[in-house]
């Protein structure tokens, strides 16, 4: 094994690193459209549910990927949908983010929304009559200052 290592230079290693890394990430994103009858079935079973949870990832999801994250504030026709979607009668709504929840607060406070903040470690239910939002902390993280 020694032998075949020596044989390469780093140069190839990365070569040979770099072009498996690149069929990985191809294959990742590669076309995964769905068919018509997996679309049929889809909003056949939506429709049949009584009640809906739908979770929205916000960075890249939601909005698009920037360099500079508060220019990722989200657009007025996607807090328009958000309120629409939320306002559906049978339907549970939740955006998932690693932001913190003040940000999270500030930008879809007023929603009927349920927000998870900080890569789950706060969460949120809709705000109560007001605005008022009450954030739980996550039971499994640790104390704070340890």
């Amino acid at each position: 094994m020694q032998a075949r290592i020596k044989a390469r230079t780093a140069a190839q290693w990365s070569a040979t690193f770099l072009d498996a890394l690149g069929q990985v990430t191809n294959e990742g994103l590669a076309d995964r459209r769905l068919r018509m009858s997996q679309c049929n079935e889809l909003l056949s079973r939506w429709n049949a549910a009584d009640r809906k949870l739908v979770l929205c990832d916000y960075d890249g999801t939601l909005t698009p990927l920037v360099r500079s994250p508060e220019r990722a504030r989200p657009t007025r026709a996607t807090i328009d949908l958000l309120q629409r979607l939320g306002d559906a009668s049978g339907v549970d709504l939740a955006i998932v983010s690693g932001r913190d929840r003040e940000t999270m607060d500030a930008w879809f406070g007023g929603l009927p929304v349920m927000l998870i903040a900080e890569h789950g470690a706060w969460s949120s239910g809709p705000a109560a009559a007001g605005g008022q939002r009450e954030w739980i902390r996550s039971a499994n993280l640790p104390d704070e200052g340890t």
